[in-house]
């Protein structure tokens, strides 16, 4: 049996790996992947001097990346990856345990362009006769692709009008209506079965 070593990568927007610079004072990282269109989080936890650690800008970007390394340095199984934008700042201490900053960050992802309310109509004549191509036109909206499983693609529908409703909450409407779920993740409308 092998040994797993996690690993760890958050980068800046030069693209230098900041966590072997923070060193000891890097004390955890915890990422969420949340489900459905909720946002995934991103906290990094350091113990915080003024002057040694910098302290980010709100809206500041980091590309974060995770997984297993086997005993040798190669990457055993999948990666979780994102690119992050700092939201909140959390400053806490005390004199036993010293003063720590937590940095969270959501998602940078497109699911603001995907929450402004549009009355449109999707049907066969204009090429929107399945989930699949509906979903694809509302990620196209926002600028990204749409990852759809290829069986929820193909599902028929022949018309589905948005009336005044933001374009994802339509899409997890007919999300819910086709036993699916979608994501925003990597800057792609991912769409998968339930469970």
């Amino acid at each position: 049996m092998s040994t797993r070593i996690p690993w760890v990568s958050i980068s800046g927007i030069s693209g230098r790996n900041i966590v072997p610079g923070l060193g000891k004072a890097l004390l955890g990282v915890t990422f969420t992947d949340n489900e459905g269109e909720e946002s995934d989080t991103l906290t990094i936890r350091v113990a915080y001097s003024p002057g040694a650690i910098s302290v980010p800008e709100r809206g500041k970007t980091y590309t974060f990346a995770a997984g297993w390394r086997d005993g040798i340095g190669s990457l055993v199984g999948g990666t979780l990856s994102g690119i992050f934008a700092v939201e909140t700042l959390r400053f806490s201490g005390d004199p036993n345990e010293g003063d720590t900053m937590e940095v969270v960050c959501r998602a940078a992802d497109f699911i603001d362009k995907m929450k402004q309310a549009e009355t449109r109509h999707y049907d066969t004549e204009n090429g929107f006769g399945t989930f699949g191509k509906i979903l694809e036109k509302l990620a196209a909206d926002a600028g990204v692709s749409a990852a759809v499983d290829p069986q929820l693609a193909s599902i028929e529908m022949p018309y589905r009008l948005r009336h005044n409703q933001s374009a994802i909450d339509f899409a997890a409407d007919l999300a819910d209506e086709v036993g699916a779920v979608i994501k925003p993740q990597a800057g792609r409308l991912v769409v998968r079965p339930r469970g």
